[in-house]
């Protein structure tokens, strides 16, 4: 009885709104939905599955709108997420598309985009091909979201079990330019985790450092990786990137480096990595680049030794 009441009057308070209505009308919802369960994102998540089922037309005219005005609840909501991929069809997500590049709506925001891709490990086949495709529309409409937030997606997704995921983010990272940024996440991602070069996340960016030395040229791409040898790229990133990680309720930050600059190991397996990918890329140039990158970082190593 609660979630009919429930789903008929957040129905309401999104009719009136669209009327031209009060704004304080919004707090109406909220109010029932405090008395009826402490959660109220799970009791939005209730009425609003309770909508699909009823009429999947409405809910697709309405969800637009919750996320508007139920932002804090509604954004990042695994749950609500996965009963809009749920309801999406072929044309509602064409549609969907159009919407996101317009900025009619917004699906994802930075710091829950992780949490949502962690949860979808466990949906559908087609559920996860939606999530992704919106997402990409989303990273269309805003690339920067991709590559401040690339670290975080990797340490979101399944590797191991999840063979959906990973395909979705090559078909993702396929179609953007590559960055130091996004290069960077990778390889900061692998360190922390002291994974070899037969691992999921190596072999995927093998395969985008293949993809990439067509789309721009190897000569262009050697350079990228030439730069991120190069750079003490550990210190630099990991304090950038250091907000509250993804979940807005939880309140630690990342753990500050304890290193100033890259190891030489570090450096020796990370040109190892590119030197192996240009042998598996024939295109991909190095001219020396590569090795005088790894050169020019053990001389700065050596200094900062020296001057400790």
């Amino acid at each position: 009885k609660d979630q009919i009441l429930g789903g008929e009057l957040l129905i309401h308070v999104l009719r009136f709104d669209k009327e031209g209505g009060e704004d304080h009308t919004s707090d109406t919802y909220i109010e029932f939905a405090s008395q009826v369960q402490d959660d109220i994102g799970g009791c939005l998540n209730s009425d609003l599955h309770s909508i699909a089922e009823a009429d999947s037309d409405l809910f697709l005219r309405l969800i637009p709108h919750v996320f508007r005005r139920y932002e804090d609840y509604t954004l990042g909501n695994p749950d609500i997420m996965q009963t809009l991929m749920q309801t999406l069809g072929p044309l509602e997500l064409f549609d969907w598309d159009r919407r996101i590049i317009s900025d009619e709506v917004i699906v994802f925001k930075e710091r829950h985009i992780s949490n949502i891709i962690k949860a979808s490990a466990s949906w559908g086949v087609d559920e996860q091909q939606s999530l992704w495709h919106l997402f990409s529309s989303t990273v269309s409409a805003n690339p920067e979201l991709l590559r401040r937030d690339l670290l975080f997606i990797l340490e979101a997704i399944d590797f191991d079990d999840c063979v959906e995921q990973v395909h979705c983010l090559l078909d993702l990272l396929r179609q953007h330019i590559p960055t130091p940024q996004i290069i960077r996440s990778f390889m900061i991602y692998m360190d922390e985790r002291s994974l070899d070069n037969s691992s999921s996340p190596a072999l995927l960016l093998l395969s985008l450092i293949r993809h990439w030395s067509t789309s721009i040229g190897s000569k262009r791409l050697t350079e990228i990786l030439a730069d991120l040898i190069r750079e003490r790229f550990i210190v630099e990133t990991r304090e950038q990137l250091s907000y509250p990680f993804p979940d807005p309720a939880e309140k630690t930050t990342l753990a500050p480096p304890t290193k100033k600059i890259t190891s030489p190991g570090v450096v020796r397996r990370w040109l190892e990595f590119f030197q192996e990918a240009g042998e598996r890329v024939p295109s991909l140039s190095d001219d020396g680049l590569l090795q005088q990158s790894a050169s020019d970082v053990s001389a700065m190593w050596s200094l900062e030794a020296q001057s400790a």
